[in-house]
């Protein structure tokens, strides 16, 4: 699992927010109609990126939380993103933390290569 922190306002007040990524993180974003497969090409539409960014936002931080999607309000985030910029916010250094972070969560959680054994003649 990986971590991060962003700032975020909650309730008017700025507030440091630990995500966390990993299994908990990956199935609820399949919940909420997100494929892993379509991430690379969610560029193309930039509306349903920043969706997803917002979401991996929200789900990062609910499973630092106990993996309780109560913890946070969705909300709260999809208000930081209109506050930083709108459509310009996926482009910033926050959300390539967030995204950087998501995405070497998934390099943990992919099948580790492993080395086949050679099997020898007995003399």
């Amino acid at each position: 699992m990986n971590r991060t922190n962003i700032t975020v306002n909650i309730g008017g007040k700025p507030q440091n927010v630990e995500l966390l990524f990993g299994m908990w993180a990956l199935f609820r974003l399949k919940e909420f109609g997100f494929d892993l497969k379509d991430f690379d090409n969610m560029k193309g539409d930039p509306l349903r990126f920043m969706e997803m960014v917002i979401i991996l936002m929200y789900l990062g931080a609910c499973n630092a939380s106990g993996k309780d999607l109560a913890s946070f309000d969705k909300s709260d985030f999809y208000d930081y993103a209109e506050e930083n910029g709108g459509l310009s916010f996926v482009n910033s250094e926050e959300v390539k933390k967030v995204i950087s972070c998501f995405t070497n969560s998934l390099s943990l959680l992919s099948p580790k290569d492993e080395k086949k054994s050679v099997s020898r003649a007995k003399k």
